[in-house]
């Protein structure tokens, strides 16, 4: 009714009009929004399509990358495994009934040493394979006690660990290889870490997790070193190395390897202060993955 009030039509004329007028104009209206919004669309297509293609990219990167990185591992273990077993023999060869104290002891430093170097570059090599892909899971009866004990009288240092075991123990089905591992890693960061000559205490306790999942822990206890306390937002991150741990030969693998291998087994490992001692936890389930 505004136009033939305004003067600018009659009223008769807009009564037969009117409406025809008003619905070409709200078509031009909607027709003009429809396009504005079909080309925003196109545009946001476009650009969700440039992202995949870069993510695309950055992916096929990735895995080159990765396939590299393999190709080093393996030929690093290779280089270098043949000059160590070289190195140990001729070590071995060196020992003779009349050694002195002084002798057997730079024996021994050279004998850490070794051991140290294989140890850097297992836990690259299994670094490299738990990020590449999944290892192989091989599920059976672990024996834990035993596995423990066993662990314990490997390590250079084995007087100076305490294990003891909470009974009765629920059985455990796991892969006792990686499981070895890890608890392996564990307790060489705190054999490392800690004062010299000072008790590292190893534990064996049946526990369920947060959701009441039957399952067994498995807890390092030691007291904190010349290198200090764990940084306890960063202590599982690869590569990393506290500030003070530079005395300490290490690649910064031991505990990203315990994590990632806790997570392929279904577990969980966690580092906390008790009573003033370090203490890195490794929980797993009774049952496999």
């Amino acid at each position: 009714y505004i136009p033939p009030l305004l003067g600018w039509t009659r009223a008769a004329g807009w009564v037969l009009y009117g409406a025809l007028v008003q619905g070409l104009i709200a078509s031009i209206l909607m027709g003009g929004l429809q396009h504005w919004r079909a080309r925003l669309l196109a545009r946001q297509a476009s650009q969700a399509q440039h992202r995949l293609l870069l993510s695309e990219q950055q992916l096929a990167l990735r895995s080159e990358q990765l396939v590299e990185q393999e190709r080093f591992m393996t030929m690093l273990m290779h280089e270098l495994k043949t000059p160590l077993a070289s190195i140990r023999l001729s070590v071995d060869a060196m020992s003779a009934p009349h050694q002195d104290e002084a002798d057997q002891r730079r024996r021994g430093r050279i004998n850490r040493a070794l051991a140290n170097i294989d140890a850097i570059v297992e836990r690259c090599a299994l670094s490299a394979r738990i990020e590449q892909r999944d290892p192989v899971i091989r599920s059976a009866p672990c024996e834990l006690p035993a596995l423990l004990a066993d662990l314990v009288a490997g390590t250079l240092e084995s007087a100076r660990v305490e294990l003891h075991i909470d009974a009765p123990l629920p059985a455990l089905f796991s892969d006792a290889q990686l499981l070895g591992v890890a608890v392996g890693n564990l307790l060489d960061n705190a054999l490392k870490y800690s004062p010299p000559d000072a008790l590292v205490e190893l534990r064996l306790v049946g526990a369920s997790d947060e959701r009441g999942v039957a399952g067994v822990r498995i807890a390092v206890l030691n007291l904190p070193g010349p290198s200090g306390l764990p940084d306890a937002e960063h202590a599982f991150l690869k590569y990393h190395r506290g500030e003070r741990a530079g005395f300490r030969s290490g690649s910064g693998l031991g505990l990203h390897l315990v994590r990632g291998i806790a997570e392929h087994l279904g577990g969980q490992v966690h580092y906390a202060l008790d009573a003033g001692r370090i203490r890195f936890s490794l929980w797993l389930p009774c049952t496999p993955r």
